[in-house]
């Protein structure tokens, strides 16, 4: 099961990247695009907001929760300015959900109920779609607008250590299970086995992770202005 798990996640990383590659119907891309944006916003808006009413801890603080309606309300807002932070918050969600399917497939399976497991693949697979499709078949993204994208990630990153420390969501369960609070606090290696309590380590994993997030974003921004669109 593990492996037939990991295995889908690739397979559906390589059909999607093939469709973007090989769509060229302007009104399909943003049927698709626009649809995600909907389905992803109604469809977290009514799950978290279900959470709150039955007052269950849980609340939208991952990345990938972030990017539901990052995603969602950019897109359908129609500024097109902020399209390409809405494609990385897309991207990033299911990349990242991908890396964590195949480098430990076991835990993604275990550590939730099979219901929400099966939910969690789909809402990433479709954050996968619509960011690919935003990035490389909307428009091409000034490299002086990426700043904007800095600024949401900051901002992200920020409020998930105001999270952890307990500013907001004092009430919140299962805050150390979360990987953008173990990427803040410098324990993202625990999902590979290693432990790591030292303190000036955990923080040099932690800058690392920051610096290759930001270097991803500038090299797909630079390919998004390589690429013929359409």
């Amino acid at each position: 099961m593990e492996y037939l798990f990991s295995a889908s996640l690739i397979i559906l990383f390589i059909l999607f990247l093939i469709l973007t590659i090989f769509l060229k119907n302007k009104f399909i891309i943003k049927l698709i695009i626009y649809s995600i944006a909907i389905v992803l916003l109604v469809w977290k808006t009514i799950e978290f907001t279900y959470y709150g009413v039955t007052n269950t801890g849980t609340y939208p603080i991952e990345f990938s929760h972030i990017s539901y309606f990052v995603y969602g309300v950019i897109i359908l807002s129609g500024i097109k300015k902020f399209y390409f932070t809405a494609g990385i918050y897309g991207l990033l969600s299911g990349i990242g959900y991908i890396i964590g399917g195949v480098a430990s497939p076991k835990t993604m399976l275990t550590s939730l109920p099979p219901y929400l497991v099966i939910m969690g693949y789909i809402s990433h697979m479709l954050l996968l779609l619509g960011g690919l499709l935003t990035l490389f078949k909307v428009k091409r993204y000034p490299l002086k607008d990426i700043y904007i994208t800095y600024v949401f990630l900051a901002l992200t990153f920020i409020f998930a250590y105001l999270v952890k420390i307990k500013v907001f969501y004092p009430d919140a369960n299962n805050l150390n299970s979360l990987v953008i609070i173990k990427l803040v606090d410098g324990s993202l290696l625990e999902y590979l086995g290693i432990v790591n309590e030292i303190f000036w380590l955990r923080i040099l994993v932690s800058c690392v992770i920051y610096i290759v997030i930001a270097l991803f974003v500038l090299i797909i921004i630079k390919i998004n202005n390589k690429v013929k669109l359409i």
